[in-house]
């Protein structure tokens, strides 16, 4: 979109593998993040988990999602485990690919738009699934 407005931003696009369990006991009432160690875990009002951290699956920006990693679904869910002991008494219920976007430094597309009066642009925020509502 910032290509109709005559700005070229190199944009890499990621494909994160998220997780979402079957319903479990209330274990946390938070967000659990590892910087260092790719993980975000929130759990729902329903007992579910999601879990998450931008591990990454395969596909592009035209097919999307398209196939999950193995070996990083399940170095995630161990990640998981390890924050959360509690997450070895439920089972995964589904997995699925999200794409998310990425400048080149990793920084956040976010203010007015140069030369163009009332336009703005958030975008390409890295931890977008939690960050993006508190930068709205």
């Amino acid at each position: 979109m910032l290509a109709w407005l005559g700005l070229k931003v190199p944009v890499k696009t990621l494909i994160n593998q998220l997780v979402v369990t079957e319903r479990m006991r209330p274990v946390m009432r938070s967000v659990v993040d590892i910087a260092n160690g790719l993980l975000s875990l929130k759990q729902f009002e329903n007992g579910t988990m999601l879990i998450g951290g931008g591990w990454q699956g395969k596909g592009d920006r035209i097919r999307s999602g398209v196939e999950t990693i193995p070996k990083n679904l399940i170095g995630n869910v161990q990640l998981a485990r390890h924050a959360i002991p509690a997450l070895g008494e439920t089972r995964i219920n589904r997995v699925w690919l999200g794409l998310e976007s990425e400048t080149s430094d990793a920084l956040p597309m976010i203010g007015a738009i140069p030369d163009h009066d009332e336009a703005y642009v958030i975008g390409c925020v890295h931890s977008g699934y939690t960050s993006v509502p508190y930068m709205g």
